[in-house]
Parts: C-alpha cells; structure tokens; sequence
C-alpha cells in the first residue's frame, strides 16, 4: 500500500524569514519531503503514473492569484511512495508522461521521450519540435511545426505531417483531426473517415462506448460514431462524458446551478442538477466534488450517491488511477493518500 506522503504550505516560514531581514511577501506552494529531507516549494502536480508523480519546485508568479504556475521552475518525478527523486528537479524543463514508463521531456528547446526508469532515450532529442499526447505506443508530435502522429517503438510515421492542423486522441485507435478548418474522426492506422469532415463543428473528450460528445451549431450532443445515431439531442451548454453511459451535462435554458449527471441513453438523472456546485476529477466510479452548502470538496459514488470522503475536511481533492489522491486542506497544501480513505467511509448517500 501506497504511504501518505506529506506535502504541506511553507508560506509563514517564508514570510517569517522575510520579515525578519525587513520584507513582507505572500508565496505560495507545496513543500515536499525529497530523499535529501530538504523542503522544497512545489508550485505544480502535473500528474501520477504508475507510483510516480511528475512535480514543478521553485515556481512562483507573483501576478497570479489562481492558482499554482509552472512558469519558471524546476520539473522533475518522484516517487509518491517515499519522495525520492526518480528525474532530478532542474535536469529538463517540462515533463509529461506518455506511455508505460516513458515521459516527453524538454531539454532547452528540444523534445525527447526517455523510459524513465532508467533514463535512456526512446526518441532522440531535437527530432521533433514538439512532443503532445498519446495511446497505445502512438504519440502526436510536430515537425517544422506540421503535426503528425509517429508510432513510438520504431519512430516511424504513422500519420503524416502536414496533412491536419490539429490532432487529438480520442481512443488507442482513433483521433479528430482538422483539416481546412473542419473537424472529422479517422482512424490512425489506415487514416479512413470514421466522421466526415464538416458534419459536426467540434468534438470533445474521449470516446466512450463507441459514444463522443460533438457540437452542431453551438450547442453539444452525443453520437455514436460507428452507427452515426443521436444518443443525446443537441440542446446543452456543455457535456463530458463519463464510463458507464453516463455524462456531466449543462442545461442549455440554465438553471441558477444547471449542472447534472445523466444516464445517455434513458436521460434518467444520476445526480440531480443543482446538487453539487462543481464536478471535477473523475475515477473508478468516484468523482471530486464541491459541496453548495459547504463550498468544500469531497468524493462521492456517482451511482449510489455515497460519500467516499466527506465534505467539509479539504478544500479540493484530486484522483488518480490505482486509488491515488491528491488532498487539499488550504491554499496548496496537499499530501497524497490511497483509497480506501484513511479517515473511513461514510456512507447513506448524498
């Protein structure tokens, strides 16, 4: 079981220490306990993978008042079992995992994929100018600024430059591409249509069930992409969908809180609108949300409507694959937890 590693605001001992020599300033972070039991201001999460956790130290933007930023500091992964550093902070300016082991790293203005493991290089850096995201061993990047998709085992081109604009995953085997100003769905290996190109204005997400959400003249609805059916009219503000045929959707007319959670097929809803001010990481079954009465996060069964973590303890809570969370009881003050919950379950619905 994954141990709970601490990671907590040093803000008032920064501010201490500035007063002190006669200044007063407001920083904040997170501050990680490393191998070397130094403490570090860690400004971003950018993500967990298979026990590791890419992290940003150092950062500070002294214009946003948001929200931790990147802008500046020093990236590196550790391990969130322990916090010993597996990539040095400051040995490459941006990392983004991609696949199994493998992360895109940006050494200066060069991009490369390394196994992380053990550190050699998957694609050499300064092939491609940009390395974006990927599935199943097949990876988005750009050439001369024209984008493409290469397979990342042989570094062959599967999908060739120049061709579309923009490109984004959709599944292992598909993307929505655009081309000429207009969105369509091929699939990447043959590059056949599986939507036409300009039947739909927009898509969004992943697919799900064969089902993706698609915008038609500035309102969203659901399609499936095989058989071209209308699973969900185009009437709403927003949709994401969720596994399990089911989508957070926004009213299109508006309510004073027009966010829900319906089943896509019998428009049943699963969680009422209005129930929750905010919807947030999804996982498992499970989501992050914010409380209206509280304006505090918690995460809940979507289906049963059980609190998994209670509302009221943490600020905002983040979701990870192999029941790794992110907690938040302040302004970035987070440790990494596994479920089950340490504080215990507490159920009887919503």
């Amino acid at each position: 079981m994954i141990k709970r590693l601490r990671v907590y605001n040093n803000t008032m001992l920064i501010a201490l220490y500035l007063v002190i020599v006669g200044f007063v300033v407001g920083l904040s972070g997170y501050v990680l306990y490393t191998r070397s039991n130094r403490e570090l201001l860690i400004s971003y999460i950018g993500g967990v993978s298979n026990g590791m956790a890419v992290v940003v130290v150092d950062a500070y933007d002294p214009d946003s008042h948001t929200g931790p930023s990147w802008l500046g500091g020093r990236w590196g992964v550790i391990d969130i079992t322990n916090g010993y550093e597996i990539i040095p902070f400051g040995k490459y300016c941006d990392i983004r995992f991609v696949f199994d082991s493998m992360a895109a790293v940006r050494l200066n203005e060069n991009w490369g994929i390394i196994d992380i493991v053990d550190g050699h290089e998957v694609i050499p850096f300064g092939r491609y100018n940009h390395i974006g995201s990927g599935a199943n061993g097949f990876i988005n990047v750009w050439q001369d600024s024209l984008a493409g998709v290469i397979e990342i085992e042989n570094d062959t081109v599967v999908i060739p430059f120049g061709i579309y604009s923009t490109i984004r995953f959709i599944s292992s085997d598909m993307v929505a591409v655009m081309k000429n100003d207009e969105w369509g769905i091929i699939d990447i290996m043959y590059q056949r249509e599986i939507i036409p190109f300009g039947k739909y204005d927009k898509f969004y997400g992943h697919l799900q069930d064969d089902n993706i959400a698609a915008l038609l003249d500035g309102y969203w609805g659901v399609i499936n992409i095989l058989n071209g059916e209308e699973i969900l009219p185009f009437e709403y503000e927003s949709i994401r969908l969720i596994p399990n045929e089911m989508a957070l959707v926004r009213e299109r007319q508006g309510r004073q809180i027009p966010y829900g959670i319906i089943n896509i097929n019998s428009k049943e809803e699963i969680i009422s609108f209005g129930e929750y001010n905010l919807f947030g990481y999804y996982q498992d079954g499970m989501m992050t949300v914010l409380s209206t009465a509280l304006v505090k996060a918690g995460v809940i069964d979507i289906v049963s409507g059980d609190v998994i973590i209670p509302f009221g303890k943490y600020r905002w809570i983040l979701l990870y694959p192999d029941g790794v969370i992110a907690t938040s009881n302040g302004p970035f003050f987070w440790e990494f937890q596994t479920l089950p919950y340490e504080g215990g379950y507490e159920g009887g619905g919503r």
